[in-house]
């Protein structure tokens, strides 16, 4: 991964004149039903009292007139203060000489009422998207699951047009039309006459006619047809394709036996094998193997490439990504040798850089809120933007620390998905899978994951200046013009 000629600060500046929005992507919590009351309550307060000098070991509140159970004891004093009140015996001079006695005792201070908060939360409106029994029509399908409360009316659009079904307002028929292969955005929402909504659910809805009735594909959710389980289909609003090329696919096999010269020369380096009869230990000037190094230890090459393999499978699962594309990008980026270099700022078989830390931390929450919050609490409430500087530089030295995991680039390319459907987006005015073809955004995400946002902003504004079609064939040309050929170098490599 190497941001060739931008920087965070100035990189904030560059997308910023160019009206795009850098912003953690932190989930939306529409048509939650939540109310917060004040709920009184008797508190009883105890006291463990040491007999030695009467003083307190521990207080504690409890609710109901009792005696505090070992359980609330250890949970409010802890196991330390728990375990002597437990050893302690029965003392039979407790009341006239108490100073002769050891341990605890338990004694009652008073009760008071007290208010704390309570959060309830109570059952949100269900809501269903399916294919009627004619296969023509969608059916929209709204059930408020508080009783006592029903829905009034569903609203939305579907391809630009308005619809409102308020007659039968639980069940709403949409007509289908052919969409064409980029889909049309299905937008609708639920009303309630407990007084709130669902909020806007949008899904990208794919028809096609075949003289009886439609086939219908849909990204996102609710739908009760097959779910199109890709991340990155869902972040761009594009369908993958069919028959997709062999580098967007996940077989289960991923094995490979590809010449990786600088993996070989690494091996030879370290010691790890051995060239036999090969001149110079089959090593050529610049570290890589000669040819007769990488035929020599062919199979050492072959068997540590493919080293990774699990976690890969496993990682591009969880990901929701393809398996062969996050082989291929650990491959260009490192032929599976995980070392760090310190002078190019790059450290894992994912070769992240601080400035791919960044990428990660702004535009994957879950993975921010893991690193964050556990050292920083509140302050991460808002963002990762609005942390102080020294804040984000121990965070991306947490990650740079981790580079190692494969799971982590595999989140860091999904994060360099989301980056880029936000330039596309912001320079086109509409959905990335409107613009450019499903394979054609892995190609500018890959760029992005390699050269950054300004090199991927800049290609695609001079593809735009100059008329060019917006595919890769206008794009690329721009990128190693102004990415010192990070198209042809990078992208073109792993997508061959």
């Amino acid at each position: 991964m190497k941001r060739t000629g931008f920087h965070f600060p100035q990189l904030i500046s560059v997308l910023m004149s160019l009206g795009l929005v850098l912003s953690t992507a932190r989930p939306g919590f529409a048509g939650e039903r939540v109310e917060e009351r004040n709920v009184f309550y008797v508190a009883y307060t105890w006291h463990l009292v040491r007999y030695l000098d009467n003083s307190t070991a521990c207080r504690l509140d409890i609710e109901g007139e009792r005696i505090p159970t070992g359980d609330e004891i250890r949970a409010a004093c802890g196991d330390t203060i728990y375990a002597e009140w437990r050893e302690t015996r029965p003392c039979a001079s407790a009341a006239e000489a108490p100073a002769t006695c050891q341990g605890l005792y338990l004694w009652f201070e008073q009760w008071q009422e007290k208010i704390r908060k309570q959060i309830i939360v109570y059952p949100s409106i269900d809501v269903k998207l399916s294919l009627d029994a004619t296969g023509r029509n969608l059916i929209i399908t709204a059930i408020d699951q508080l009783d006592g409360y029903d829905i009034r009316l569903i609203e939305g659009r579907f391809a630009g047009h308005p619809f409102v079904c308020d007659d039968y307002p639980t069940q709403c028929i949409v007509g289908l039309a052919p969409t064409g292969e980029q889909g049309k955005e299905l937008i609708y929402w639920a009303i309630s006459d407990y007084g709130d909504e669902t909020g806007a659910i949008s899904v990208i809805v794919r028809a096609s006619f075949n003289g009886d009735f439609f086939d219908v594909d849909v990204l996102g959710e609710p739908w009760s047809g097959e779910i199109i389980n890709d991340s990155a289909a869902l972040i761009w609003g594009a369908f993958p394709p069919d028959e997709p090329p062999a580098w967007l696919t996940s077989p289960d096999n991923l094995h490979t036996n590809d010449k990786l010269y600088y993996l070989a020369g690494r091996l030879l380096s370290e010691g790890l094998a051995r060239a036999g009869d090969c001149p110079l230990w089959g090593l050529q000037d610049n570290g890589y193997a000669t040819e007769c190094g990488m035929e020599a230890i062919r199979e050492d090459v072959e068997a540590w490439q493919n080293v990774y393999d699990g976690q890969i499978a496993e990682a591009a699962r969880a990901e929701a990504i393809p398996a062969v594309l996050l082989k291929r990008l650990i491959a260009q980026e490192s032929q599976f040798w995980g070392g760090a270099f310190p002078e190019l700022q790059e450290s894992g078989p994912g070769q992240i850089t601080p400035t791919g830390a960044d990428t990660l931390l702004l535009w994957d929450w879950e993975t921010f809120a893991a690193y964050c919050y556990p050292c920083f609490d509140d302050d991460c409430d808002l963002g990762y933007t609005w942390l102080e500087a020294w804040q984000q530089s121990m965070l991306r030295h947490a990650i740079l620390e981790d580079s190692g995991q494969v799971d982590l680039i595999a989140r860091l390319l999904v994060a360099n998905a989301r980056q880029t459907s936000n330039i596309v987006e912001s320079l086109t005015g509409q959905r990335p899978g409107l613009s450019l073809s499903y394979a054609d955004l892995w190609r500018l995400t890959l760029l992005n994951y390699h050269a950054g946002p300004g090199c991927v902003a800049w290609a695609i504004s001079e593809a735009q200046s100059l008329g060019f079609i917006l595919d890769w064939g206008g794009i690329a040309p721009n990128a190693d013009r102004v990415c010192h050929g990070a198209a042809s170098n990078y992208v073109d490599k792993i997508t061959r």
